[in-house]
């Protein structure tokens, strides 16, 4: 299995988590090189959950973060094993994208207005467009992206490119210079309710890595 390594900071407040706007679930859909895999976020105050379901119906890998603690950790479902991974600095793109223009959309997504960004590779004249909402809403809920796929281009430009903390990429699409699509990021299932404080727990049936 491949290991997961995410920067754990995290700047978060704190004061307003009992709210239930503060808690939900996101579901992102991760289409590359023909393979549909998908992330599924739980968000509660500190806590964070993401399962990763690469090929099973059953997520393969789980990630738990608690924020005030500052630890993370890994746990491989399959195994039933977990361990704590230590926060590294998340490391710096290298993907040579830059911003390069931004338009009002007139789409709505989950009931949000939204606005189109692009992004343009000045080696492989790649580019990137995403459908960004800007909403109080997701204040906390910009300081996910960067833990959502450390490898993954589109989040990886997000996180590093787009430093104002109300924004989120509802949809995410990488063209190579003919236009053809390489590879996208959508959120396809968007809840705010109720999340129960034991899916950020370790079931007792694991053992330490």
């Amino acid at each position: 299995y491949t290991i997961l390594y995410f920067n754990i900071f995290l700047i978060i407040q704190t004061t307003c988590f009992q709210d239930i706007e503060k808690q939900g679930i996101i579901t992102f859909e991760i289409t590359q090189n023909n393979q549909r895999n998908k992330y599924n976020i739980y968000y509660k105050g500190e806590n964070i959950r993401i399962d990763f379901y690469l090929k099973k119906q059953a997520p393969e890998h789980s990630l738990l973060i608690n924020a005030s603690q500052n630890v993370i950790y890994e746990l491989n479902n399959t195994k039933k094993r977990y361990r704590i991974v230590n926060p590294i600095t998340y490391c710096r793109s290298n993907e040579n994208y830059k911003f390069s223009e931004k338009k009002i959309s007139q789409q709505l997504f989950w009931g949000y207005s939204c606005e189109n960004w692009f992004f343009e590779n000045s080696v492989s004249s790649k580019r990137i467009e995403y459908k960004v909402v800007s909403s109080p809403d997701f204040i906390y809920l910009s300081n996910i992206i960067k833990y959502i796929d450390k490898e993954n281009v589109l989040f990886k430009v997000f996180s590093w490119q787009v430093k104002k903390n109300n924004l989120f990429p509802i949809l995410a699409t990488e063209f190579d210079k003919n236009g053809n699509i390489l590879s996208k990021a959508e959120v396809v299932n968007f809840q705010k309710c109720n999340i129960e404080d034991n899916i950020f727990e370790i079931n007792n049936s694991f053992k330490e890595w």
